[in-house]
């Protein structure tokens, strides 16, 4: 994702549904392809309500629900992949008996694929297996989930660029983002990662290659090799990967993020001509990650008007129905490798279902019954015993009760160091009887949140390993702990203080 769509616009890029084969970004066109950008406010929220009157006259809106669009869910398995037996054959069945339009999946693997041979020993260590992949798949067929696999092949590649041995292909050297598109050996490893990919899923006729936020410096030695500008070196590596593709499984389509291709160079340049290469579009909205670096819990509010936002757009008079085509809802559980882990899965089922409702209907429900799924599952017309097949759904009951008793901790925190500062702990003169019944309530908190956090992590066992589970509550509980732990330990000294000194205090 673009860096100013994940900190200030949250506006979502548009994914293009590459149908050109690899002449299609050569000078010679043969085909009319189109683009287009995304408008500018598409984070704004819109109106609540489907009327509003004008002098004293209701009017009717227009409804823009496209129950018929296919919509994709993108799973960021970089963030925190999940038990495989525990979550695919769960999950594909409630979208499947959930029937709202759901297509398939679009599974970003990152470092869990099962790669072999120059690629043994750069994945996770704890990621997926082959057998792991064959169960994924099955559960997929059987519930008519289409899987498209997306592999990124230019920026994103900190999983392999951060090792020792993969320095050498990197854009600038003391960068793990960017392969260097001006090494043939780059070639070579990304045809293995491709083929390796593709063999693993030989029945899939889609391939996402991710290409979004490559930061290029252009700078390796071998670039001063064959002279390109950035624009037209992005470009000339998008048709080598795409033939690659081609070469590996003729026919295939491949999608690619499109973020670097709205910039001037490419829709203004005369030989790049980006808006020429596409005709067929694919919008890509959002139903969790992409708002904030941390985030223990997903802003529904937030996705929902987002996609809403989407739906009108797409819906414009500047586009005709047939533009677009489909729709990926994108999951991010990270905002890149080396980043901390936001907006676990379960926390955005009520994201994912309401964002699915607007999509379809146009509809906002007319109240906000985002904690409960049940609740959620009426309301937008759907049995609600299929809150049963969602894998982890007490995860997310969990950490909202975690959230609420953090929520007041902090709350409480700030209260007491606002009344207390450092200056008037620092001579005893504090108001005791607010300070009691302050820490009085701080203990009680503690427990509470002592209770939250083993249902959590009992909770949590069940659906992820003990890595992830370790790293989320050192993300989102320790801290909080700790700050606990120094409120003792600051106003300790204060806390049998009977008597105080007169002004002024030296």
């Amino acid at each position: 994702m673009n860096s100013i769509f994940k900190f200030l616009t949250f506006v979502f890029i548009i994914i293009i549904y590459i149908i050109y084969y690899s002449q299609c970004i050569s000078k010679s066109l043969g085909n009319k392809c189109l683009s287009q950008s995304i408008p500018d406010n598409s984070y704004l929220p819109q109106e609540t309500f489907s009327t509003k009157t004008i002098n004293n006259i209701s009017t009717e809106k227009p409804n823009y629900g496209r129950s018929n669009l296919a919509k994709y869910i993108h799973l960021d398995l970089k963030g925190a992949p999940p038990k495989p037996d525990k979550f695919y054959e769960s999950f594909f069945n409630f979208l499947k008996s959930l029937q709202m339009g759901v297509k398939g999946v679009l599974i970003e693997y990152g470092d869990i694929l099962p790669l072999e041979e120059i690629f043994v020993d750069v994945g996770h260590q704890a990621g997926y297996t082959k057998s792991d992949i064959k169960l994924i798949k099955k559960a997929a067929k059987e519930n008519e989930i289409e899987i498209i696999p997306l592999i990124q092949t230019f920026g994103h590649l900190e999983w392999i660029l951060k090792l020792d041995k993969f320095k050498s292909y990197r854009d600038h050297p003391n960068l793990p983002l960017v392969i260097s598109p001006c090494l043939n050996a780059t070639y070579v490893l990304l045809q293995d990662l491709l083929q390796q990919t593709l063999d693993m899923h030989p029945n899939s006729n889609k391939i996402h290659i991710g290409c979004d936020e490559v930061m290029l410096n252009n700078v390796h030695d071998q670039c001063y090799i064959k002279q390109m500008n950035k624009s037209e070196r992005y470009i000339d590596h998008i048709q080598r990967i795409v033939n690659i593709v081609h070469q590996i499984r003729p026919g295939i389509r491949v999608l690619i993020w499109d973020d670097i291709l709205r910039h001037d160079e490419f829709t203004k340049n005369d030989k790049l001509i980006y808006p020429k290469f596409f005709n067929n579009i694919w919008a890509a909205s959002a139903f969790k990650g992409g708002i904030d670096r941390f985030s223990m819990i997903t802003n529904t509010t937030h996705h929902v008007l987002n996609n809403r936002q989407w739906l009108h757009f797409m819906q414009s008079p500047t586009f005709e129905e047939k533009y677009f085509s489909a729709i990926i809802l994108t999951g991010w559980s990270r905002f890149d490798h080396f980043m901390p882990l936001c907006d676990i899965l379960p926390t955005a089922y009520p994201s994912l279902l309401y964002s699915l409702h607007i999509l379809n209907t146009d509809q906002f429900l007319a109240d906000k019954p985002f904690y409960d799924c049940e609740t959620l599952m009426k309301s937008i017309g759907k049995y609600s015993q299929l809150c049963k097949l969602l894998p982890g759904i007490s995860i997310f009951s969990s950490i909202s009760s975690l959230f609420t008793v953090v929520s007041k901790i902090q709350n409480l925190l700030k209260l007491l160091y606002d009344t207390s500062p450092e200056y008037n702990r620092k001579h005893s003169f504090v108001r005791r009887y607010e300070l009691d019944s302050q820490l009085t309530e701080l203990k009680s908190f503690q427990n509470d949140l002592l209770s939250s956090k083993e249902r959590l992590n009992h909770d949590l066992s069940n659906l992820y390993s003990k890595d992830i589970i370790d790293e989320w509550f050192d993300l989102y509980v320790i801290p909080i702990e700790n700050q606990m732990y120094k409120a003792y330990i600051d106003f300790s000294p204060v806390f049998n203080i009977t008597s105080w000194v007169r002004r002024p205090l030296i």
